[in-house]
C-alpha cells in the first residue's frame, strides 16, 4: 500500500514542478498521463485490499466509474447509441443534443410505427393543438393505437429480464408457486401487437444493430419511472383498459359514421364484419408497416366527418370540434410522456432544483403529480366527449334546451360533476357604458369566500380639490348588470400604498384586499392610517339595496384609534388588519404595530357599538369566517389555528401545525391554512398546506359551538404540488382556487 501511494505522490510532485504542462492545464484536468495512471492505481489497490477485507472490493469503488444507479447519459455515451432521421427535439435544434431519440434500443423498431414524434421530410408532428388546430376521430384513434402500443412496451419492459433487480417501493407478495421470470417464456424483443410476414423487427433497426450496453439502461431507467408513478402494475393494468375502451368507443363512432355515410341498400347488402375490413383499406396503413406515409403527411385516408354534420345548429358543431380537440390535446399529452420515458431522457418528470427547493418535499412526488395531472386530463375530456352522446340524442328527438339535463346535474354530487368535466364556462359582457367610473385591471377584482352572486370592481373618481376617490362597483356576473355603486369619499391610492421604514412602497400580492369583505347582502371596507404616534381605523358597511343605485360617502362605522406607542416600544412596519361581517356583526382583527399585541373586536352592524373585544400577546391573523357567528384564525407566534366563536368569545378548539405535521408526517416547519365551507348547511372547514401535501376535514356542531368539532378525513394530495392561489372557497367538501398569480 505504500509504495503504491508513495509513487502517486511523486507523479504529481513531478508534474507540479513544470511550471509549463501546468499553465496549459485546466483547474479540473490531472496532467497527462496521470489520469490513466490514477484510475490503474485505484483498481490494483482495490483487488489488493480485497485480500484483506472481505468488505471492499470493486463494487466499494463504483462510484468512481458510475454504478447501477447511474441511468443517465455519461461522457462518451455519444458513440453508444445510433441516431437517425427519426432524432428530435422539443426544443430549437441545438438547444439540447440531449433530447435525441434513441433508435438502437432492443425495442426501438417500435418508433417506426409512429406517426407522431417522427421527423418526416422535415416535418416535426407533435400530439399538439392550438386554437386554430382542427383535428378528427382518425386522429384520435391512432393516437390511442399508438399509446396502447407504448404501454405495452413499457409493461414489457418492466418485466424484462434487464430490470428484475428494479422492484416498487412495497412489492405485492408474490403466489408461492410463482417466481419473477417464468420458464418458457420469451423475453426477447417480438412485435408486439400484429403479426406481419413482411417485415423483420431487426431489419428495422440502424446497421450497427442493438447497443445493449444502452438498452440496459433505458429499460432500467423507465422501469424506475414506472414504480415512481405506479403504486403496482394492477393500477398500470387499470390504465391500459381504460386506453382500450377510449379506444373502442372513438371506432364506434368512426364505424358508425362510415356506415351511415353508405346508402341503405349497399350497407346492408353485406355484412357488417365486411364491411369493418373495407374500412381498414380506406385508412392509413403506417402503422402497420403497410404503408410508406405517415398520417401526418397522407391526404387520401377516409376522414368520417363529425356527428352533428347533419344538425341544423351551428352551435353543436362548433362544440363537438372543441371537445374533440380537447380530446386529442389530452392525449397528446400522455402519448408525449410515455415517449420521452421510453425512447428519450425523461427530465420532464424531473423537478428542476429550484422547485425542489422552493417546495419542500414536492420532489419526490413531482413525477407521480405530473402523470395524474395528464391522466385526469384524459378522462375529463373522454367524458365530455360522452357527455356529446347525450346532447346529440336531444337534439334528434327533439328535445328541449336542457330543462331535463339541469333537473339531472342537480342530483348529482358536486365533486362527481367537477371530475366528469361536466361544467360550463362562457363570456358574460359587463354592461358598464353608463357607469362612468374608471375601474382597476380585472386582478384588482374582489371577491367574496361564499359563493356570491356579485363581485366588486374597485375604481376611482374624481372629488373636491382634484383629488381621486375610491368607487366600489357592485356587479351581478351572472347578467353583468351593475347592482349599485359606492363612491366611498376615501381616498384611492390609500389601499394600495404602504408607508415603509425609508420609503413609501406598494403593497405587494393580495394583502390590500383584506380590507374588503363581500357577501351577497353587504359590502365592508377599512382604512387604515399609522405612523409613528398612532394607530388609526376608520370602518363603513353598506348593505346592498340593488336597482343600480349610487351610495354617496356617509360617516364611517367605526372610527377609533386602536394601539399607541409606549416610551419602550419599537415601531413594526407590515402588521395585518382584516375586516369581515357575519349576522353577529363587523368583525375587526388588528395587530398592533407598537407591540406584540392583537386584537379582535366584533362591531354592530347598525350602530357601530363595540360587542366584544379580545386580545392575544401574539401575532393572529384571521383566516375565515361563518355567515353567523364562527371565525378561524391563526396564530404565527404559537404555530396554532384556532376555532373562534364569536358568541361566547372565546376559543373553541386551537390545532397546533407541529402536531398535524407529525400525524401526516411531513417537515418540520410547515405552514397550515384553514378555510369555512361557504355552504350554510354544511357545517365543516378544510384544514391544508399550502401545497396540499397533507390536509384535514373537520366537521364542527350547527346548534352548540363550544362543542369540539370532529375529524371527517384526514389525507395528502399530490395534485397539489403547484401551491394553491391566493383565493379560496370550499363547498360541499370541494376546494376551488386559481392558481394565477394576480400582480396588482
Amino acid at each position: 500500500k505504500l509504495i503504491l501511494l508513495d509513487s502517486l505522490l511523486q507523479e504529481i510532485i513531478m508534474f507540479s514542478g513544470d511550471e509549463d504542462i501546468d499553465d496549459d492545464l485546466e483547474d479540473d484536468q490531472l496532467p497527462p498521463g496521470l489520469s490513466h495512471q490514477l484510475g490503474q492505481l485505484i483498481l490494483g489497490a482495490a483487488q489488493h485490499f480485497n485480500a484483506d477485507n472481505q468488505n471492499l472490493d470493486i463494487n466499494f469503488f463504483a462510484p468512481v466509474f458510475g454504478g447501477d444507479e447511474d441511468f443517465g447519459m455519461n461522457p462518451g455515451d455519444e458513440d453508444m447509441y445510433l441516431l437517425d432521421s427519426d432524432s428530435d427535439s422539443y426544443m430549437e435544434d441545438g438547444e439540447d443534443s440531449l433530447q435525441q431519440i434513441f433508435t438502437s434500443l432492443g425495442d426501438s423498431h417500435v418508433i417506426r410505427r409512429l406517426s407522431f414524434h417522427k421527423n418526416v421530410e422535415n416535418v416535426y408532428r407533435f400530439p399538439r393543438v392550438t386554437s386554430e388546430s382542427e383535428h378528427c376521430y382518425e386522429e384520435i384513434y391512432r393516437l390511442l393505437e399508438e399509446l396502447e402500443l407504448l404501454c405495452k412496451v413499457w409493461r414489457r419492459r418492466v418485466e424484462h429480464p434487464f430490470t428484475a433487480h428494479i422492484a416498487p417501493h412495497s412489492p405485492p407478495p408474490l403466489p408461492p408457486s410463482e417466481s419473477c421470470l417464468r420458464e418458457g417464456e420469451d423475453y426477447n424483443s417480438s412485435d408486439y401487437e400484429y403479426d406481419s410476414d413482411e417485415e423483420e423487427d431487426y431489419d428495422q433497426l440502424p446497421p450497427g444493430g442493438v447497443n445493449e450496453t444502452l438498452t440496459k439502461k433505458k429499460f432500467c431507467q423507465s422501469a424506475k419511472v414506472f414504480h415512481q408513478i405506479f403504486s403496482s402494475v394492477k393500477q398500470f393494468e387499470t390504465f391500459q383498459r381504460c386506453v382500450s375502451k377510449m379506444k373502442k368507443y372513438i371506432f364506434c363512432v368512426i364505424f358508425q359514421l362510415f356506415l351511415d355515410a353508405l346508402p341503405p341498400a349497399t350497407r346492408y347488402s353485406i355484412p357488417q364484419e365486411l364491411w369493418e375490413k373495407i374500412w381498414k383499406f380506406t385508412q392509413n396503413s403506417y402503422f402497420r408497416y403497410k404503408s410508406s406515409v405517415p398520417l401526418c403527411l397522407d391526404t387520401t385516408y377516409y376522414k368520417s366527418g363529425l356527428r352533428s354534420g347533419s344538425s341544423t345548429s351551428p352551435s353543436m358543431a362548433c362544440l363537438e370540434v372543441e371537445r374533440v380537440r380537447d380530446l386529442f390535446g389530452a392525449l397528446g399529452d400522455l402519448h408525449m410522456l410515455v415517449f420521452e420515458v421510453l425512447y428519450k431522457n425523461p427530465h420532464i418528470l424531473q423537478p428542476s432544483p429550484m422547485f425542489e427547493l422552493e417546495v419542500g418535499g414536492g420532489g419526490e412526488d413531482h413525477c407521480r403529480s405530473v402523470w395524474r395531472a395528464a391522466s385526469q386530463g384524459v378522462r375529463t375530456a373522454f367524458v365530455r366527449m360522452q357527455h356529446l352522446d347525450l346532447l346529440l340524442g336531444e337534439q334528434m328527438e327533439g328535445g328541449g334546451e336542457g330543462g331535463g339535463e339541469k333537473e339531472v346535474a342537480g342530483q348529482v354530487d358536486l365533486s362527481v360533476q367537477l371530475d366528469t368535466g361536466c361544467v360550463a364556462i362562457a363570456d358574460v359582457p359587463l354592461q358598464f357604458a353608463q357607469c362612468g367610473y374608471e375601474l382597476d385591471p380585472p386582478a384588482s377584482v374582489i371577491v367574496s369566500q361564499a359563493v356570491c352572486p356579485l363581485v366588486c370592481l374597485p375604481g376611482r373618481y374624481r372629488m373636491e380639490g382634484d383629488r381621486l376617490g375610491l368607487v366600489l362597483v357592485l356587479v351581478e356576473v351572472e347578467k353583468g348588470e351593475v347592482v349599485q355603486v359606492v363612491e366611498t369619499g376615501h381616498s384611492y391610492e390609500s389601499h394600495l400604498i404602504d408607508v415603509g421604514s425609508h420609503r413609501v412602497r406598494r403593497k405587494g400580492g393580495q394583502g390590500w384586499k383584506r380590507h374588503f369583505c363581500l357577501t351577497e347582502d353587504r359590502v365592508t371596507l377599512l382604512a387604515r392610517s399609522v405612523d409613528t404616534d398612532q394607530d388609526k381605523v376608520k370602518v363603513w358597511t353598506y348593505p346592498v339595496l340593488g336597482g343600480g343605485k349610487v351610495c354617496t360617502p356617509t360617516t364611517p362605522l367605526v372610527d377609533s384609534v386602536l394601539a399607541t406607542p409606549s416610551p419602550t416600544s419599537q415601531f413594526k412596519h407590515s402588521t395585518f388588519v382584516s375586516i369581515s361581517h357575519t349576522s353577529s356583526g363587523v368583525l375587526l382583527v388588528h395587530q398592533s404595530p407598537y407591540s406584540l399585541l392583537t386584537t379582535l373586536s366584533l362591531y354592530c352592524l347598525t350602530s357601530g357599538e363595540m360587542l366584544l373585544t379580545l386580545s392575544w400577546n401574539e401575532d393572529v391573523t384571521l383566516l375565515s369566517t361563518t355567515l353567523t357567528s364562527r371565525a378561524l384564525l391563526r396564530s404565527s407566534t404559537t404555530s396554532s389555528i384556532m376555532l373562534f366563536s364569536l358568541q361566547s368569545g372565546e376559543v373553541v378548539q386551537t390545532w397546533q401545525e407541529a402536531d398535524l405535521n407529525t400525524d401526516l408526517s411531513l417537515p418540520a416547519g410547515t405552514c397550515w391554512s384553514g378555510v369555512f365551507d361557504s355552504c350554510p348547511a354544511v357545517c365543516q372547514l378544510l384544514l391544508h398546506t399550502h401545497t396540499l401535501s397533507g390536509y384535514r376535514l373537520v366537521e364542527f356542531s350547527q346548534e352548540n359551538e363550544m362543542v369540539r368539532p370532529k375529524v371527517v378525513l384526514t389525507g395528502q394530495m399530490v395534485e397539489g404540488v403547484d401551491g394553491l392561489g391566493p383565493n379560496m372557497c370550499l363547498v360541499r367538501a370541494v376546494l376551488f382556487t386559481n392558481t394565477r398569480r394576480e400582480m396588482v
